[in-house]
């Protein structure tokens, strides 16, 4: 997260194919609350979070078929 909010102010341009970000939330409070934190931040910068609440096995199912893009927990 420190690296997220210690970012300088240069950006380049992204296409709009990396604009949403798609987010797995297995339903731990604590992964909740650290996808909900980044979601805020990605916001903020202009990205498009999408959380989908999977199961752990779907989870990493979707991760490996790129389906999803980002799981916060371990």
């Amino acid at each position: 997260m420190a690296a997220f909010l210690s970012a300088g102010g240069a950006f380049a341009a992204e296409p709009e194919s990396c604009k949403p970000v798609r987010f797995a939330d297995v339903g731990w409070t604590d992964i909740t609350a650290t996808t909900a934190t980044a979601s805020v931040i990605l916001e903020a910068l202009g990205y498009e979070p999408d959380v989908q609440v999977l199961s752990v096995p779907v989870t990493y199912t979707s991760l490996k078929n790129k389906d999803v893009d980002v799981f916060l927990g371990n």
